[in-house]
């Protein structure tokens, strides 16, 4: 598995750059978005961060110490929420990585790990998790925050924009500038092969991204560092 990588997004002010950690791992914040069905006010000071693609597994150690050092990170600067992109594990249904998980989120009780199925985690539900830090999201959800909203969008076979259409979630950010955060490849002119995924997994084409309308995409999957300041297509 290659280095796994994060973006930094200030959703309030709607810019963001690239921020490294230690060991190849990235550490992505925006501002922070609450649920829906719960939200306040927005509270512009509050930040989220945001990771994918940590693939753990019992064999490989050192991702679950990638994770802690994210972790670590976040309990450092005072942020409370952690989105995981998609592919959190190897594989799906692996008991064991799942326990060793939540083993680590019991440590970061203060944190709020919100967690997207990926491909190789696709059937990974809330009921696999008693802790109650964890949060799994296993069909789209939109978070709100003042005029701006964020949708996850967790893995599906067919298309995004099929898995998104006539979704609530949908609905519930029309009218908003909002961030599309999924998992899955983004198609548009010459497709470079992913090394780590051969094959088409959940894409999101330039003309559907073009219809939905988000201001930002942001997906993990792609196991490749995309500079904020050069987005592809502008803004994925």
């Amino acid at each position: 598995m290659g280095p796994v990588y994060c973006c930094v997004w200030d959703l309030v002010l709607g810019s963001g750059n690239l921020r490294p950690s230690i060991n190849h791992y990235s550490l992505g914040l925006l501002e922070d978005v609450f649920p829906t069905t719960t939200a306040p006010a927005c509270l512009s000071d509050m930040k989220i961060a945001i990771t994918a693609d940590i693939h753990l597994h019992v064999d490989h150690p050192e991702r679950l110490n990638a994770l802690r050092n994210i972790l670590d990170q976040i309990r450092g600067r005072g942020v409370r929420y952690l989105f995981i992109a998609g592919d959190l594990f190897d594989q799906n249904n692996e008991a064991s990585s799942r326990n060793l998980f939540e083993e680590l989120c019991r440590e970061y009780p203060k944190i709020s790990v919100n967690v997207i199925p990926g491909n190789h985690d696709l059937d990974l539900r809330q009921d696999n998790f008693a802790y109650e830090n964890i949060r799994v999201y296993d069909h789209p959800t939109a978070f709100n925050c003042g005029s701006r909203a964020l949708l996850l969008s967790p893995y599906a076979s067919g298309s995004m924009a099929s898995a998104l259409t006539g979704a609530k979630a949908l609905r519930q950010v029309k009218g908003k500038e909002w961030i599309l955060l999924g998992h899955g490849d983004y198609i548009s002119g010459l497709r470079e092969p992913n090394p780590h995924e051969p094959g088409v997994y959940m894409p999101l084409s330039r003309s559907d991204k073009d219809k939905l309308g988000p201001r930002r995409v942001i997906l993990g999957h792609i196991h490749k560092p995309t500079p904020l300041d050069a987005p592809l297509d502008g803004d994925v």
